[in-house]
């Protein structure tokens, strides 16, 4: 299977919006745990998605304007992963740190794909990305204690556990309060 990325933009959300508001759909369950973001609460719809994904994006290009004012500023970005050039789940840096020169890592992929080796060629490919485009020399993931196949996809890929935070929450949005492994990769050429 040919795996490529492609960044989010207005016009491809547009043209992936029904696919990915259905693959969110038959995914919902298996990813509510892992993305506040995946509860029907919040994308009851597919009206409700597109304004989320538009707002998404949007607040994307606001932190990226903001750094480009002021590069202490740190930014996100996204891209659908195509996998023989359909949508097959989304991958993304976040808190990209020039300083730093570091990122965090997240990744998700339709259920259909899971155990296919799609993820991993995604990630190798925002490796590439991130170090040869970006500058980042370092990835980390922050993955739940019992999120078994992101760990399992941290291992696969070379990154290791350095951190181990108890009792936090999954994300600022989401209540759930679980065991956090912060998993990191130095990227070199």
């Amino acid at each position: 299977m040919g795996v490529k990325l492609q960044k989010m933009t207005l016009a491809n959300i547009y043209s992936n919006l029904d696919k990915s508001y259905n693959i969110l759909s038959e995914n919902r369950v298996r990813l509510k745990p892992w993305f506040w973001w995946a509860d029907e609460k919040v994308i009851p719809s597919k009206a409700k998605f597109a304004w989320f994904v538009l707002l998404y994006l949007f607040d994307t290009k606001h932190k990226k304007l903001m750094h480009a004012l002021c590069d202490n500023v740190e930014y996100d970005e996204q891209f659908f992963i195509l996998v023989d050039d359909k949508f097959g789940g989304m991958i993304g840096l976040d808190n990209i740190n020039d300083w730093k020169q570091n990122a965090e890592l997240w990744c998700w992929v339709d259920k259909k794909y899971e155990s296919k080796g799609i993820a991993g060629q995604a990630i190798k490919i925002i490796e590439d990305y991130s170090l040869n485009q970006k500058g980042i020399k370092c990835l980390y993931a922050k993955i739940a204690f019992d999120n078994a196949r992101s760990t399992y996809l941290a291992n696969r890929n070379n990154f290791d556990a350095v951190k181990i935070e108890y009792g936090v929450r999954t994300s600022k949005h989401n209540p759930k309060i679980t065991n956090i492994i912060t998993w990191e990769k130095q990227l070199a050429r």
